[in-house]
């Protein structure tokens, strides 16, 4: 994802959930993790994950996969020089429940 910036349009997140044994799947959720490959000067509080919840609300068969969307992510503008972000990797974890 090459579009965030400071006060630029949120990105969505989206992905596939495949079920490894016989479940019914509720959600996904997207939590930021970690930053790496920046210079001082940017934190994780440099952005923010809108809507983290996606609903799924399906029982998915044995090995089947569906998808998922909804949530998405952007980079707050802080007011102050954000360039130590320029490059950033932004990790973002997923957990279905």
């Amino acid at each position: 994802m090459t579009a965030l910036a400071p006060g630029a349009a949120a990105q969505a997140l989206s992905g596939t959930v495949t079920n490894t044994g016989t479940v019914h799947v509720t959600s996904v959720t997207a939590t930021l993790t970690s930053i790496v490959g920046t210079p001082a000067g940017c934190s994780i509080a440099d952005y923010v994950i809108n809507n983290p919840v996606a609903a799924v609300n399906l029982d998915v068969a044995d090995g089947a996969s569906t998808t998922w969307s909804g949530p998405t992510i952007a980079m707050l503008n802080s007011g102050s020089n954000q360039d130590g972000c320029k490059n950033a990797v932004v990790n973002v974890s997923y957990t279905s429940s």
